[in-house]
């Protein structure tokens, strides 16, 4: 398809070619990069250069990915083009204030502008009207019709507004304007999308005034029109106006990818996690792939929805100074890539569920159940990982009781148990194994996924290109009483759809021709909507200069001339078939024995099906009994697999002549974790789990101790340096399971962790028979950043003794 773009926008193509000889389905994936607000007057004249590095990124490598998706699906040819967008220079709507006539001044128009008849932004003549319609007439610019299968890839208000055109959101919501592009968006990525009103009460802007006023105020300190500061029709379109409605259509319609980040960002604008310029559940819906805890007001935490894909702050993915430049585009290509060429899950099903009573230590709260049977044309995502399994997200908030409830926390993820259905399905249930000295409510939250049926890969499942195909067959058969062979002639002429073409030289020149292509079209119909946009009367964007597109061609030959009109196939195809007579058959008959034993049920507290006398895992269900490091334990209840040998390790443990409720506990030790760390080492995040256990394997301690940020009103909550190698915690409410302070550093040796521990008033029984003791230290056991001291001894290996009143182990 020959498309005019000006030069900064022209799309990079990559065709690869199909053996002769294959039946070919062509697919063409079309990627529009949509850029964030933009403050200054250079930045809006160029923000199609926001994302030129990304862009340039992902493009480094789709060949490669083209290459291995086709090597996997013979007979498929994957075509691929990308542009970038830019709304500030876009042809306008010729809506806009009589007092702000310049378009690229459209993040000025405020609801009740002179000049206008406007009620709310979303109305012709404001922002968010201007921020929509000018995004469909890039599409149609860059992408004329009937080019289909474009991706929409946004970063801030670019992500909210390419949510807002696919699914044809206006004023009255989803549904209610038609931008006349929708059934040709295949999907939507967002990168740290501005999806939410940030106005909502459920965000604590930093200071003393709401966001929309402190966005204005921003305004007026730098400056009435000021073209850097953000425009008043901007902070009214970014507070009032939730995208969630348009984020969840796409999610459940199309496919989305919405990757969130948060990080310690200065300054940033909100109190609580953010990546310093959106808080982090604002920037994603709750029907998008992903599911994590935040911190929220009143000392709680509630579910964050999206992919986080690193901690980044809000500028580090088009701002080439931020020193997490590189890093996050490493990160958004890779996931933008595996989406479009693994696996593009959708949310199956999601709900939420709360314990009915406090749950006691180390007790199961009831068994909850997700999900029942996968969307119409979906399949059971066994694919992707949740944070449960493949295609499982379970997450939740353990509530503490006191007045200020101000040590509510996340769930560590090692406390659920779930099983996981084969039809968007599954069950879990919570096993309260933190607090050995209270009961907890808890609430939890859950999201089962599914994968379209023609293939999880979103390019495996996209319309390919028409073909058209005539076909005249000639047969001749001959019959004799003992056989019949028939010989069929066959002749089939293919037309295919003009495509660009690149003529590279070598000795000798060759020409090869596409095959014929089989088309297989998946057709989804939108509902109509009822808003027609108006038409386009004023200015052309400043750019205009034109050039064809760029468009590289790498074909399997070692030296071509691609073109592509049509081709011709003829094909004779002689097939013999042998007709023989059986002779009439032997009958045989015979009498079977059986015999049947029934043996009574042995004992399966968990009920997976192996007896509890041979289950490693007794109160986990894991019929598959795995154990990957093979230490007797399963994967399912193990908290540390596969995890290093601590080194230099050390325990004290005082207090233990008397009642439980004044022990005293030192630990402290090194390990060497495999480096690079996978994922990154930040306990502050995620958290760390302390587990002690003597030789009977009871339990004498089993700390959780979830991420967040020190909380100065509690003096609970972590601490971390600006480069990432050192982390303390602190709890001033009483410690969990008396562990009142933590510490961790890495070292300039790859992969080494040193730790230490403080725990006080705590309960620590150790008895003779329970020597020696067992420490664990795990961030995440699954990915083998765990660490265990057994003590097991004799001297001068780690040792534990035990006295009167104390235990040492080193």
């Amino acid at each position: 398809m020959a498309r005019t773009q000006p030069a900064w926008a022209a799309s990079l193509s990559f065709l690869f070619l199909v053996p002769r000889g294959s039946a070919a389905a062509t697919v063409e994936i079309n990627l529009l990069y949509v850029h964030g607000v933009k403050s200054c007057q250079n930045e809006r004249q160029n923000a199609q250069s926001s994302f030129t590095d990304l862009e340039q990124a992902v493009n480094a490598d789709l060949p490669g990915r083209i290459a291995s998706y086709q090597a996997a699906h013979p007979g498929t040819t994957v075509v691929t083009h990308s542009a970038r967008a830019n709304l500030y220079t876009a042809t306008p709507s010729g809506y806009h204030p009589s007092d702000s006539p310049d378009p690229i001044n459209m993040d000025d128009w405020e609801v009740g502008d002179p000049g206008c008849t406007t009620s709310q932004q979303g109305d012709p003549c404001t922002t968010a009207y201007e921020w929509r319609y000018r995004l469909a007439r890039e599409i149609n610019r860059l992408y004329p019709a009937p080019a289909a299968n474009i991706v929409l890839i946004g970063h801030s208000s670019g992500a909210r507004v390419a949510l807002e055109v696919a699914a044809n959101a206006g004023p009255g919501g989803v549904g209610s304007t038609d931008w006349g592009v929708q059934n040709r968006i295949a999907g939507v990525v967002t990168i740290q999308g501005m999806v939410d009103a940030l106005g909502s009460s459920k965000y604590n802007v930093v200071g003393f005034t709401s966001f929309e006023t402190a966005c204005k105020d921003g305004d007026a300190i730098a400056g009435f029109g000021s073209s850097c500061a953000p425009g008043n029709g901007w902070c009214e379109y970014a507070g009032r106006v939730d995208g969630f409605g348009a984020g969840d259509w796409v999610a459940k319609n199309k496919r989305a990818l919405m990757l969130t980040s948060w990080a310690s960002c200065s300054p940033a604008a909100w109190t609580g996690w953010s990546d310093g310029s959106l808080p982090y559940d604002a920037q994603g819906s709750p029907w998008s792939v992903g599911l994590d805890m935040t911190p929220a007001p009143g000392q709680t935490y509630r579910p964050s929805h999206g992919q986080k894909y690193g901690s980044f702050c809000h500028s580090a993915i088009d701002h080439s100074s931020d020193a997490n430049h590189a890093a996050a585009l490493a990160a958004a290509k890779t996931r933008i890539l595996d989406w479009l060429f693994t696996a593009a899950p959708r949310v199956a099903a999601t709900g939420s569920n709360s314990t009915s009573s406090p749950v006691a230590y180390n007790h199961f709260s009831s068994t909850f159940t997700m999900g029942s049977t996968c969307p119409s044309g979906e399949v059971d995502d066994t694919v992707t990982q949740g944070t449960k399994g493949p295609g499982i997200d379970v997450v939740g908030v353990c509530k503490h009781p006191g007045f200020f409830d101000g040590d509510d926390h996340a769930i560590a993820l090692a406390e659920f148990t779930v099983t996981n259905g084969t039809t968007c399905n599954g069950t879990y249930k919570w096993k309260q194994a933190h607090d050995s000295n209270n009961s907890h409510d808890a609430t939890f939250w859950w999201k089962t996924r599914s994968e379209r049926s023609g293939g999880p890969a979103l390019v495996g499942t996209l319309t390919t290109l028409p073909t058209t195909t005539t076909t005249s067959t000639t047969t001749t058969t001959t019959t004799s009483t003992t056989s019949t062979t028939t010989t069929t002639t066959t002749s089939t002429t293919t037309t295919a759809p003009p495509t660009s073409t690149t003529t590279t030289t070598t000795a000798p020149p060759t020409t090869t021709t596409l095959p014929p292509t089989t088309t297989t079209t998946t057709t989804t119909t939108e509902p109509s909507t009822t808003t027609t946009a108006p038409p386009t009367t004023t200015t052309e964007p400043p750019t205009t200069t034109t050039e064809p597109p760029t468009t590289t061609v790498t074909s399997t030959t070692t030296s071509t001339t691609t073109s592509t009109t049509s081709t011709s196939t003829s094909t004779t195809a002689p097939v013999s078939t042998t007709t023989t007579t059986t002779l009439p058959p032997t009958t045989t008959s015979s009498t079977i024995s059986t015999t049947t034993t029934t043996i009574p049920p042995c004992p399966d507290a968990d009920g997976d099906g192996v007896c509890d006398a041979a289950d490693n895992c007794p109160a986990d269900p894991n019929p598959d009994q795995a154990d990957a490091d093979g230490d007797g334990s399963g994967d399912a209840c193990d908290p540390c697999t596969g995890g290093a040998a601590v080194a230099k390790p050390k325990l004290t443990i005082a207090g233990l002549s008397t009642p439980p409720g004044d022990d005293r506990l030192k630990l402290r030790g090194e390990m060497t974790l495999p480096f690079p760390f996978s994922p990154a080492l930040d306990p502050a995040t995620s958290g760390v789990r302390i587990l002690i256990t003597d030789a009977s394997a009871a339990t004498v301690l089993d700390a959780v101790i979830p991420g967040g940020a020190y909380d100065y009103a509690t003096q609970t909550g972590w601490k971390s340096n600006a480069s990432g190698t050192r982390w303390s915690y602190r709890n001033g409410l009483g410690g969990i399971g008396g562990i009142v302070k933590a510490s961790f550093k890495t070292s300039s040796t790859p992969g080494l962790v040193q730790f230490n521990a403080t725990g006080r008033n705590g309960g620590y029984a150790v008895t003779p028979a329970g020597v020696p003791v067992r420490v664990t230290l795990a961030f995440d056991s699954a990915a083998g950043q765990c660490g265990e001291a057994p003590f097991a001894g004799p001297p001068p290996s780690p040792s534990c003794a035990l006295g009167a009143s104390a235990l040492t182990c080193k």
